[in-house]
């Protein structure tokens, strides 16, 4: 007889069929204790430790070095012949123009030796700009909780990062001898995210809503929706250079390309829970109410808007040495 379908919780089992007498019964299998299926906790070793310690986390995974790519040395021969030829053919038309006057060659030898210098020159600065960067990377480092640098060293480093940021008006002297009074690493940390990063990111927020409102307006009177993407992204591009340039980085073309970078970076690591959060819309759009009445016309605006101002505070926080990016 077909058993019929039921739920585990039903008791109504089914009654097993009488056998005949003639027969032997078999011996019914032992039922398995019921405990055995349920999750148990197992004790804990004899040598294990009571507590969890502050060092249970495994370390952090370091990739191996990965060989130079094919496109690398393809673009280092590239830039190899173009120097060279571009060497070469200086030469020839300063020769050629000697041959013709004197006062040619010198005056083609002149304009060519200027030109040289100023690429020279722009090369110095971003190189410059590179280092700071570099030199902001550093002082984060420094002022981590699970640094091996000497408190003097990073209070040197403070002070040169503070060299650069040029607006923070009569406060210097004051926080230059709040630095070099500090006696432990999270005094210094406190110091600087009190009266440099603080004020700092406020500014950057200001940026951020002129930014906001600007980028809004110019995406309104667009006429065409084509330009708003270049309108949106011209503007984001002036803000990434005027936050690194209030935090003392002055950036170039090859700068402002790592820059955007590492805000990328940021934005990807820290911006997610902000932007999917309804409140943060609100919260850009209720600071700048005249945005309220562009995105009512055009509501692709209001999302340039909240872009744009997003966008200088992830900036901010890629510049910053207090803000882990």
């Amino acid at each position: 007889m077909r058993e019929r379908p039921r739920f585990l919780e039903d008791d109504d089992t089914p009654q097993a069929t009488p056998q005949p007498a003639t027969e032997a019964a078999a011996p019914a299998p032992a039922a398995e204790p019921e405990a055995a299926f349920r999750p148990q906790l197992l004790e804990a070793e004899a040598d294990a430790p009571s507590s969890i310690g502050a060092g249970w986390a495994p370390e952090r995974i370091i990739m191996p070095a990965q060989p130079a790519n094919s496109a690398w040395f393809a673009l280092a021969g590239l830039t190899t012949l173009l120097v060279v030829w571009a060497v070469f053919s200086s030469i020839s038309f300063i020769l050629a123009l000697g041959n013709l006057s004197l006062v040619l060659g010198i005056l083609a030898g002149l304009g060519i030796a200027a030109g040289l210098a100023l690429i020279a020159y722009a090369g110095v600065r971003e190189w410059r700009g590179y280092k700071r960067l570099a030199q902001v990377d550093a002082l984060r480092a420094a002022l981590s909780e699970h640094a091996v640098t000497p408190l003097d060293r990073a209070k040197l480093a403070a002070l040169s990062w503070l060299d650069k940021v040029l607006s923070l008006g009569t406060e210097r002297s004051a926080i230059e001898a709040a630095i070099r009074a500090a006696s432990s690493r999270p005094e210094l940390r406190l110091i600087l995210e009190a009266r440099v990063d603080a004020p700092l990111r406020t500014r950057a927020g200001q940026i951020g809503t002129s930014a906001a409102l600007q980028g809004a307006s110019l995406i309104a009177i667009s006429p065409h929706a084509s330009w708003d993407a270049v309108i949106a992204g011209l503007r984001g591009l002036a803000v990434i250079r005027q936050v690194a340039s209030l935090y003392g980085l002055r950036p170039g073309p090859v700068v402002t390309v790592v820059l955007m970078r590492k805000v990328a970076w940021t934005a990807a690591g820290t911006a997610g829970v902000d932007l999917l959060a309804n409140s943060f819309t609100d919260q850009v759009l209720g600071s700048l109410p005249v945005i309220k009445h562009i995105a009512a016309a055009l509501p692709g605006s209001s999302l340039a808007a909240m872009r744009l101002y997003r966008l200088a505070g992830m900036t901010a926080a890629s510049c910053s040495p207090l803000q882990s990016s």
